[in-house]
């Protein structure tokens, strides 16, 4: 064989390892986009001949239909052609973006959740980020489970071939991560610093507010400070737990394990976590929230524990999210620099396209804690 040869013989045996008969996805749909992405990610180079339907079908156990079928759609695609007395050639990989900031062509960024259901609270600010300075921008949604998913579900929801750059939110599915590797996409991932040499880590530096958070309760005369954040399974829940006992250490004091409490970014999840630590021995005379939407819950707990708020408990929320029509827009929020974030992303995805002035792989950006406005006597328990 040459090393031509070899070559496909190596991607075809790659291949056979990933079909999957039992995850209900059709046969050729699999081998189309298991064929797609070894032509986005360079494995098989344009001007490639294929081996025949007859010779993939052996290598596969699979029917020559099915093989025909597949390369139909890859043909449809215009990934590749059937040319007589050579065969079935590969015309190109797709990983040539043909966007510049001077095109006229919308710079296309997806945005993968682990879970719409979730109610993930800093979107928003994080889509003005990347859509300012009048960035002619169009953004995709998906919902992506974090956890192993069948192998080539991710492919049918995800199609990664029609963007430029993709930002995943804290939890990220490291399988897509992996993908976007194999395929030089740019990737961001938001709420982490795993920077693995290619994708990009954006994060707040949640220390800095939370400092700032608790000194200010401090002096307020605050002596039992709770913190209640995420889910356990997200990265951002360790660095709130980090950065609050770092805030407590700078002024003196211990964080105990019963005020910390790992909830979601709900605000069922702030009210439910609040009725537990005020049914505490001591319950807490403040607590910090990881977000908003989770200290207006805790607002309404407080309201049916007939407590006064801020009088009687002080309540942190975070992200600065919340309509200020809303009561809980009176309460203090740590500001978490998301537009900064979303910015930061929108510019780290266009250097690596373009190959200009790369930044770093791993940034964060800094916290403050943000007061109540003028209007901060909130009714509850009145």
């Amino acid at each position: 064989m040459t090393a031509a040869e070899l070559q496909v013989d190596s991607v075809v045996r790659d291949i056979g390892t990933w079909i999957d008969r039992d995850n209900g996805s059709p046969l050729y749909s699999q081998v189309a986009a298991l064929f797609r992405e070894r032509m986005e990610s360079g494995a098989l180079k344009p001007g490639t001949v294929l081996p025949s339907q007859r010779e993939l079908g052996l290598a596969w156990g699979i029917g020559e239909v099915t093989i025909r079928r597949a390369l139909q759609t890859l043909g449809k695609d215009g990934l590749i052609e059937s040319r007589p007395r050579h065969g079935t050639v590969v015309l190109g990989n797709g990983t040539t973006s043909s966007w510049t900031r001077e095109s006229s062509k919308a710079l296309q960024i997806g945005i993968a959740l682990a879970d719409f259901a979730d109610g993930y609270p800093f979107l928003q600010p994080i889509l003005d980020g990347i859509r300012d300075d009048d960035c002619h921008i169009a953004i995709r949604l998906f919902d992506i489970p974090f956890r192993e998913q069948p192998k080539i579900a991710l492919a049918d929801i995800l199609p990664l071939a029609d963007l430029h750059g993709l930002v995943m939110m804290s939890p990220a599915n490291l399988r897509v991560v992996s993908i976007c590797q194999s395929r030089r996409l740019p990737v961001v991932l938001m709420f982490s610093d795993l920077a693995d040499g290619f994708s990009h880590c954006i994060a707040p530096n949640y220390a800095s507010g939370m400092i700032e958070t608790v000194n200010h309760l401090t002096q307020k005369g605050r002596n039992q400070i709770a913190l209640v954040t995420a889910g356990a399974d997200r990265f951002s829940t360790g660095r709130w737990i980090e950065g609050f006992e770092i805030a407590l250490q700078t002024n003196q004091r211990q964080a105990q394990s019963e005020y910390i409490v790992s909830a979601g970014y709900s605000e069922y999840d702030g009210f439910r976590a609040t009725r537990q630590l005020l049914a505490l021995d001591t319950p807490p005379d403040a607590i910090i929230y990881a977000s908003d939407f989770m200290a207006r819950g805790g607002l309404l707990a407080a309201e049916e524990a007939n407590i006064s708020v801020p009088d009687k408990l002080s309540i942190v929320g975070a992200g600065r999210v919340i309509n200020p029509n809303d009561p809980a827009s009176q309460l203090p929020s740590i500001d978490l620099g998301l537009k900064e974030m979303g910015r930061r992303a929108r510019q780290a995805i266009q250097a690596k396209i373009e190959g200009e002035n790369d930044p770093p792989l791993r940034q964060t950006v800094a916290t403050h804690y943000h007061t109540a406005p003028a209007k901060t006597e909130i009714a509850a328990g009145t």
